[in-house]
This record gives structure tokens, sequence and C-alpha cells, in this order.
């Protein structure tokens, strides 16, 4: 039932008068729960808020789909996602669950996909600069079981640096050149990279528009007419009429990777046997003869209804997360929007063109080879009957048809005599190494991954892992911390944006009582990647 709220802004207008992040700031302030109705076009969405904070969004764009999203998100291919479009209409499922079944995409990309489907939905309004938009009050009775987990200001700041260029951002600050911003107590923390982070503290009112745009409190930000531009427009940081007193700044944040010493980057392990030159598997033999290649494995869309998912009863509130394709597309004949300033609802048009395509492809028979069928006319048979390519032997041949003769199959390569099993060693070690690790059996995953190291795996996982399962067979010997961050510092050295390494420094500079550090190593962790079970799970035990 709808209630009645009081906002900073109206409840309905212009985008063009109101901006859209002005409309989200008023709708967090006031701690609302309700839909705000946005159109730009023929494009529309829906908002939902609860509490103030954005939880989910729904849009008639089709490129807006689970399927495109995964696509753009290189999850599967356009081939894969076109493959579930008539199953999706036959079966009647959901294309994640299709995805899934068909061993395609597992259940953790689904909900990746599921969440980034959300954002980017959120995110494409920041680039709007025309549309109208209503807030209508009331709690959904929708059950959202994928949810926007961030406060109004984060989506906000993310949002303008995910759309807006450095170019909208400059103009929109002209208005503003000669104000002088600066930080606002009690601001809203916000999840921003160091080099960012750095740029914010640095704004404390001694430096105006203009002056931070021609020389930014440090070059490591690309785009600071963009980051001043989200921070102004999320409320974090407030423009004064008069310059303040210049502070002393921070140190800017060491982003360059450290400069260590080549010798003291030799792993300090002794070789057992060196790689000899490297020798390719054998090509294979000739291919099969026999035209029913797939035999008895022959996939039938058909038998998807009687396929199952391991612990489906797991997957029952993500597969819920995943709105069917019609229902994209909103249509709420409730919302009456006739005053001049009102939100004009068109009635919603249904893209019939892209699903006829998908059936006419569907139902289209394969193409036959030209030659052939010109060959079976000449004969007097019917194309149609060619249903089997053994039938073919048993067409009678015209007079003077001579048959091409098939090319020479080239002789089978003499095969290596180098042993497969030795090149895999090295891979095998390292993948039981993982294992162990992961199983808590530290003494195993360091030998493990030590004998992989000898036989040639070089990686930065590898010396990652290593250091963290040392580590771990002696968490409280100050040489086995110092000697494992040594290693996490030359794996950071191949591989800067592994999270893996920040996790596991992470977890060494708390086991050596420097939680600060500690922290800032675990939030690099969960920049690079925000699902690393090793980063949360140590974040998670020192709150």
């Amino acid at each position: 039932m709808a209630t009645s709220v009081e906002l900073d802004v109206p409840l309905k207008g212009s985008l063009e008068k109101i901006g859209f992040a002005r409309i989200v700031r008023a709708i967090a302030s006031a701690s609302a729960t309700g839909s705000l109705y946005l159109l730009s076009g023929k494009t529309k969405k829906v908002i939902f808020f609860e509490e103030g904070q954005p939880v989910f969004v729904r849009s008639n764009v089709l490129a807006e789909c689970l399927g495109q999203v995964l696509v753009q998100e290189r999850l599967i291919t356009e081939e894969q996602c076109n493959q579930t479009l008539e199953a999706i209409r036959r079966t009647g499922k959901k294309q994640g669950e299709l995805l899934v079944e068909m061993g395609v995409l597992s259940e953790g990309n689904l909900r990746y996909g599921l969440e980034t489907q959300l954002r980017t939905k959120l995110f494409d309004v920041f680039a709007w600069e025309t549309g109208r938009y209503q807030f209508k009050p009331g709690t959904s009775k929708e059950g959202f079981h994928i949810r926007l987990d961030q406060s109004a200001e984060g989506v906000i700041v993310e949002g303008i640096l995910d759309r807006v260029s450095e170019q909208r951002a400059e103009r929109a600050l002209e208005g503003l050149a000669n104000t002088f911003p600066a930080r606002v107590p009690g601001a809203a923390r916000l999840d921003l990279l160091p080099e960012e982070r750095h740029f914010l503290r640095c704004l404390d009112g001694s430096m105006s528009v203009s002056e931070i745009i021609d020389e930014p409190p440090n070059d490591l930000v690309r785009r600071p007419a963009t980051l001043l531009y989200a921070l102004l427009q999320a409320g974090v940081v407030e423009p004064r009429g008069s310059r303040a007193k210049a502070s002393q700044h921070p140190p800017p944040p060491e982003l360059a990777p450290k400069q260590i010493p080549d010798d003291d980057l030799v792993p300090r392990l002794s070789a057992v046997s060196s790689r000899t030159e490297f020798e390719d598997t054998p090509p294979p033999g000739p291919l099969p003869t026999d035209p029913d290649l797939m035999g008895e494995d022959d996939f039938d869309i058909d038998d998807m209804e009687t396929s199952t998912v391991a612990d489906r009863a797991s997957m029952e509130d993500l597969l819920a997360a995943e709105p069917e394709v019609e229902e994209e597309v909103f249509d709420d004949e409730e919302v009456e929007l006739l005053d001049e300033d009102a939100l004009e609802v068109l009635e919603e048009e249904e893209d019939e063109g892209f699903y006829e395509a998908q059936e006419a492809t569907a139902e289209r028979p394969p193409e036959r080879d030209v030659a052939i069928e010109a060959l079976v006319r000449e004969c007097g048979a019917d194309p149609d009957d060619l249903l089997d390519l053994h039938e073919l032997d048993r067409v009678a041949l015209p007079d003077g048809f001579a048959p091409v003769e098939p090319a020479a199959q080239p002789a089978a390569a003499e095969p290596a005599t180098a042993d497969a099993s030795d090149e895999m060693a090295g891979p095998m070690h390292f993948t039981a190494g993982e294992q162990a690790l992961a199983a808590g059996d530290f003494e195993t995953a360091a030998a493990e991954l030590e004998a992989a190291f000898e036989l040639g795996v070089d990686v930065p996982e590898l010396h990652a892992m290593l250091a963290y399962a040392r580590f771990l067979t002696a968490p409280n010997d100050p040489e086995m911390q110092t000697h494992a961050l040594e290693l996490l510092d030359y794996a950071e050295e191949l591989n800067p944006d592994l999270d893996l390494v920040h996790a596991y420094r992470g977890a060494v500079l708390r086991s050596m009582g420097d939680p600060a550090n500690a922290r800032l190593s675990l939030e690099r962790a969960l920049e690079i990647n925000p699902y690393c079970d090793v980063a949360i799970q140590i974040m998670d035990s020192m709150s």
C-alpha cells in the first residue's frame, strides 16, 4: 500500500532539471521505500528502493538481458546464448537455469552475471542527459533474491565513474569553477582505489575546482574531473565559497612495484632436474570415417527436461532471482502521468522481430550440398529422400560420370620419443599442492608446490600459494613470516593484479600484529576480486 513521503525534490519531473544523482540522494536522505520510474525515449526502467537504498532494477532494454550480459562478460559465447532462446520457449525454464544444466555456466558465474546485470541496468541511467522520472512510494510485492549491496553514495560514485566521460564532467563543473571543494565530515565510506582515496583526502577547501582539474592533488588519477564530479554528486564533498587554509596532505600511495635486486629474487631451492627442449605431442592419425560421429552421445534438447543439477535445492534462491525474458519489460498501468510535468508511459511495444527471426532460423532445414542435389536429381531421385549418408553408396551414377579420387591421407607422423607424463608432472604437483592447501594440509601443500617449481612451473599463483603454505606451517615464526612476505613480493612482481597475493599478505601482516596494513592489503584483494574467499574470511575475522 502506497504511503506518503517527503523528498527534497518533486516526486515527478524532468531529469534535465533535477539530475538522477540528486534524486537518488534525496530518496536515500529520506530513507524512503518505493519505486522510481524512469523514461528516456523508448527506454524504461524501474529502480526499487528499500529504506533509501537501491536494491533492484528492471528494464525493457534487450541488450541488458542476462544472456547478453553474460556474453559481454565473456562467460558464454553468442552462439551459446542463442542456443538457449528456443529452449526457453520449449521448456519454460529460465536462461540461467538452462545454461547451468547444460554445463555451460557454473552457479558462481550465474550469480556474478545476475549481479552484473543489476549494475549494468542501474549505471546506464547515469549516461542519460534527458528523460523524465516519477517516484511512487510503497513496498514492492516482489521478492528480490539477488540484490544490490551498495550504499546510495557508492552507487552514484561508481555509476558516474563508469558512464560519464571526462569532457562531460568538465562541462558539468564549469558553474563551480571558482568554488572550493572540501570533504564533508561523517560522509559515507566509499569503495575507492588507493589513488582515488588519496585524492579525496586532499580535498580540504584550499584549491578551487579549476585548480584541481588543471593540477590534481596527485598524478595517479587519470580522470580528475570525473572523480571530482562523482564525489560532489554523491554528497561526500561540498563546494565552499571561500578558500580555506591548506592542511598537510598525506603522502601519495606507492603503486609502483618494489625494486628488488635480482639476487634476492632467486628462489632458495636447489634444482634437482633440468628442462629439456620442448617436444610437442604427435599429431593425430587419420580422422574416423564413420559419418555417425555423435553415436549414442547425440544431444537432444528434449532430454533437458530430465537433466538434473547437483544440489538443486541450493539453487532455488539463485534461479528465482533471474527474471523471465518477458519480465524484463514492465508496464505499470497504475502510474497516472497526465499533467505536463508527468512521465508519459507509452504502451509497451513487444520486440517480436527478434524472436520471429530466431524461430525462422530454428525451423529452416540445414542447407544441402548443391553438388549432391544436382547429382541426385540427374539420377532421378528425390533429394529429400537422402536421410542417411550410407545410402549414397547405393545411388546409381549416370554413364560417363567419373568420381573424384579422394586426396591421399598424409602419413601419420612418428610419435615423439619424450614421455608425455614428464611434461605433466609439474602441473600435477601444482594441482596436488593447491588441493592440499585447500584441505589444510600445509606441509604437503608446500612440498607439492616446491616439486612443481622444480619441474618448471613458474607462475605467480604458485609462489603466492607456496608463501602461504610455508607461513601456515609456522605462523608465529618471525623468520617464516619474513620469508613469506618476500615470496609474495616476488609473486606481485610477476602479476600485480593477483588477488591471492594481497589476501595472503593480509594474513601474514595480521599475524605480525600490523592490522592497519593487513586491512589495506585485504581491501586491495577485494578491489581486484570482490569474491576472493580468503580475503573475505580474514576480513570478517578482523571485524
